[in-house]
């Protein structure tokens, strides 16, 4: 009987340390996001903004964060070395559309990290068969 109830004991903490509790799905819970077409076109005016900083209408190699560099970079289309605006503007939109797997014009968290997710998987990928 004492080993039935210590067996019982053992089982029932073991079971307990696998399960998240409330606070730990409350830390990592992410809020559904909803991002019209529209809107993103008016964060990304704001963003050029901030990022063309000596306001010659384009984006030097000198004023893009490191951060951002290669996402930033991929949208020189011309590849001069600088993003004008219409070059940020249009693969940025160009970006959104590819991300908003249903194509109705609003793209959702879980589009987005998806996206991203197969973006990032593919550069590794490639980077991989680049070091062969």
């Amino acid at each position: 009987m004492r080993r039935l109830m210590i067996t019982t004991c053992l089982l029932l903490v073991a079971g307990c340390e696998s399960k998240p509790t409330n606070d730990e799905y409350a830390a990592n819970f992410v809020p559904p996001t909803l991002l019209k077409r529209a809107e993103y076109e008016t964060l990304l005016e704001a963003r050029w903004t901030r990022l063309d900083r000596n306001l010659d209408g384009a984006i030097a190699q000198s004023e893009v964060p490191v951060k951002y560099a290669k996402r930033l970079n991929a949208l020189d289309a011309d590849h001069d070395g600088k993003i004008t605006h219409r070059e940020f503007i249009s693969g940025s939109l160009a970006r959104f559309d590819r991300e908003d797997a249903n194509h109705d014009g609003l793209l959702t968290n879980v589009e987005s990290s998806a996206a991203r997710t197969a973006e990032d998987a593919s550069n590794n990928a490639s980077s991989a068969a680049a070091v062969k």
